[in-house]
């Protein structure tokens, strides 16, 4: 369907090669095999919310017959969404959420909110940009921006969660600015 291929060759973007490598991959040329690594390298790549489906496949050599090659195969989610509301000619709310901002893995979700009857703010709005396991670390960065009616919002934050089993620190720092009505 040529509708089909424009709308992808468009407004799609797969996941960089060399994101997945540097960022996802719990191993490197070169590693011994870890059956268990690779399962959790599968989970984790499966985890992230631009990826549907991961697999990784240990292929051997046949000389020299102690190297291997590893494929690994994932699948991309559709990288923009688009939601809306038409509440009346006075009330209307947009998001636009593209969660593979050009194939970085980088998340990005704006919404605004216009309702003519509201008496304290009749605009609103919110911008929150996400940056996974940024540099192999598994630590990800977050900003947010939001002016809502019940909530202004500016904030920093990184964390990082327990990856796998052997994951020895995780936790969260976050500054920020917030009035909640």
């Amino acid at each position: 369907n040529k509708l089909e291929r424009f709308v992808s060759k468009n407004f799609h973007t797969d996941t960089r090669h060399s994101i997945i490598r540097k960022s996802f991959l719990l191993f490197s040329e070169g590693d011994d095999i870890d059956p268990d690594q690779l399962r959790d390298n599968e989970r984790l790549l499966r985890s992230s919310p631009t990826i549907l489906d991961a697999r990784i496949i240990v292929v051997p050599r046949t000389t020299p017959n102690w190297i291997v090659d590893v494929i690994v195969l994932v699948q991309d989610v559709w990288s923009l969404n688009i939601s809306g509301s038409l509440s009346g000619p006075r009330s209307v709310r947009l998001g636009v959420d593209n969660i593979n901002v050009r194939g970085y893995a980088h998340s990005h979700y704006n919404a605004i909110r216009w309702n003519a009857l509201d008496t304290l703010q009749k605009f609103q709005f919110r911008s929150v940009y996400t940056i996974p396991y940024i540099a192999n670390t598994f630590i990800t960065g977050q900003a947010s921006f939001i002016w809502e009616r019940d909530l202004k919002q500016q904030s920093l934050r990184f964390s990082r969660s327990f990856v796998r089993v052997s994951t020895k620190y995780a936790g969260a720092a976050e500054i920020g600015h917030y009035r909640i009505q």
